[in-house]
């Protein structure tokens, strides 16, 4: 579980400082910096998966893009704080510092530094471009390694993924990262496409759901039909998938339920919000024990009536399968059915750049909280004026 993040010249995101929970419902007005929060994770964790330009180019993103225009420096920093448990459950405390050299000019990414350590104080990694020296601790190899071509396109991490007898705390980061997922680019007219083969997971996008469907184990699809009944009051009673050309296009197919008669539509017949639901609930069945899940406005497409059942389906998730979520809203009323203790606010300060709070630490906010919703309090009381 991610419990802390720090970034610094990402967009808006100056001396940027937030506190994470399982649960974390973000809000705020347009332009706050509420996306940009996500992107700066994505980013970071991505980078222990492929070069930042890949990164860039997966997102349609340019060096200009992301580099702030609040700062003259050219180096970005991300600094995460980890809780991770192991087999046994034991839980280590990690901090994992990230310097980014972003030249527009050149319009190219590197690595700058980059840094892990421990609550107790063990340095895990060490990597400074300017002495051109990696430092690993482990049981076999523990060192420094220096190399006048060791200039970094990524997370030094990326390249540690097959060496064997890094420290395993490393490793266990490593496995935390590759549960990481955002979804926050999630589109309609992506779920809808038909795609090829069977999939493990929903990509960012979501154009291999109906993949990730069809691959589905039994107990998996069960617990998934379940989930799809109750969420939409029967009205759907089976949801499955149909194989049609020599490629092997699979696309979604629904049974939809009216006074007897059974209806069957494919993906591309459906509403936004109904492939958007049936997409949450399939992100509630990929997870895994210490998951960390991320979805960017959740209320898009999706009818009010079902904002208290989408909410208790991802709280349960968090609670009942230790999942992580950071989820952004614009909707009152899915506010009214979140723990008040995991909203977070977003705004601009006067000078431009964004800041977070949590809620319940703004005074009118945490008084009104004792007889008032959420989004009642939001609805009617400014926030961001009580924190200038």
């Amino acid at each position: 579980m991610i419990t802390r993040c720090y970034v610094n010249n990402f967009k808006s995101l100056m001396n940027f400082s937030i506190t994470l929970n399982n649960m974390n419902v973000i809000i705020g007005k347009n332009f706050t910096g509420k996306s940009s929060f996500l992107q700066a994770l994505d980013f970071v964790f991505g980078s222990a998966r492929d070069d930042f330009n890949i990164w860039l180019e997966r997102r349609g993103l340019r060096v200009e893009s992301i580099k702030s225009k609040f700062g003259n420096s050219n180096k970005m920093t991300f600094i995460n704080e980890f809780e991770i448990e192991d087999e046994t459950g034991d839980c280590y405390k990690l901090e994992w510092t990230l310097e980014v050299n972003a030249v527009i000019a050149k319009k190219e990414l590197s690595l700058l530094s980059e840094k892990i350590v421990s609550d107790n104080g063990d340095e895990l990694l060490k990597y400074n471009k300017s002495e051109l020296a990696l430092y690993v601790m482990g049981e076999d190899m523990v060192g420094n390694f220096s190399n006048s071509g060791l200039v970094f396109k990524s997370s030094t991490l990326k390249n540690l993924r097959d060496v064997k007898g890094i420290d395993y705390r490393l490793n266990l980061l490593i496995s935390e990262i590759d549960k990481f997922k955002s979804f926050d680019m999630l589109t309609p007219e992506n779920m809808r496409l038909s795609s090829r083969g069977t999939s493990d997971v929903i990509e960012a996008s979501g154009k291999n759901l109906p993949a990730f469907i069809k691959k589905m184990n039994p107990e998996q699809k069960m617990h998934f039909l379940d989930k799809v009944h109750w969420l939409l009051n029967g009205k759907i009673s089976e949801v499955g998938t149909e194989t049609k050309g020599q490629p092997g296009w699979t696309q979604i197919i629904v049974d939809e339920n009216y006074d007897g008669r059974n209806i069957k539509i494919n993906s591309k017949e459906m509403s936004d919000g109904m492939i958007r639901l049936l997409a949450f609930v399939a992100i509630t069945e990929m997870t895994s024990k210490g998951s960390i899940f991320m979805l960017d406005e959740i209320e898009n497409g999706i009818n009010s009536e079902y904002a208290e059942k989408v909410m208790r389906l991802l709280n349960n998730t968090c609670r009942e399968k230790n999942v992580q979520m950071v989820i952004t809203t614009h909707s009152t009323v899915m506010m009214d059915y979140v723990d008040p203790d995991s909203l977070i606010m977003i705004y601009r300060k006067k000078d431009g750049t964004s800041k977070a709070i949590k809620l319940l630490d703004n005074q009118t906010f945490k008084e009104k909280a004792e007889y008032m919703y959420p989004g009642e309090i939001i609805l009617n009381n400014d926030i961001e004026k009580d924190e200038e």
